[in-house]
């Protein structure tokens, strides 16, 4: 199926780990690996800063109010 990055990164832990509560923990070990080790791997970074820039816009989003 298409889908963006966040769509696929979410069936994909939904499908393995089942719970929210082992989605969080693992997405936000992704998370901090992925900026902990960013300058060593060059896959590393451009992942991080995709998921940086989502949660940013995702934060401008939902700091928008239309009423």
């Amino acid at each position: 199926f298409k889908s963006n990055l966040s769509e696929y990164f979410f069936h994909f832990l939904k499908k393995r780990y089942k719970t929210p509560e082992l989605i969080a923990e693992f997405s936000y070990n992704i998370l901090e690996l992925s900026r902990k080790y960013q300058n060593k791997c060059a896959i590393l970074k451009v992942f991080y800063e995709i998921w940086i820039k989502y949660l940013r816009l995702l934060q401008t989003l939902s700091e928008i109010s239309f009423f």
